[in-house]
């Protein structure tokens, strides 16, 4: 794939039957980014996306072996400031 994202576009709505549309087109990094933070900020603003906001804190909710069970723990938070200082990269 030449190093470039592809991506399809998912429609919904009257007349659409919320189809996967399967013609294909190359995204930017910068496209890419704002993707991601439009899908950030909508997961953000569901009612139950407070836990999932911040790392958790083992000592706080009492499970110190927290560490030992996830080896690479990550929060919608920290996903949101890996993005805004440009940590990922697309393909």
């Amino acid at each position: 794939m030449s190093g470039k994202t592809w991506t399809g576009a998912l429609r919904t709505g009257p007349n659409t039957g919320s189809t996967l549309e399967r013609k294909l087109r190359p995204i930017s990094q910068q496209q890419w980014e704002q993707i991601c933070s439009q899908l950030l900020r909508h997961l953000a603003h569901r009612q139950d996306a407070n836990p999932f906001m911040e790392p958790v804190d083992p000592i706080k909710w009492d499970v110190l072996d927290y560490y030992d069970i996830i080896k690479e723990p990550m929060d919608l938070g920290t996903v949101r400031d890996n993005l805004q200082h440009g940590r990922y990269k697309h393909y």
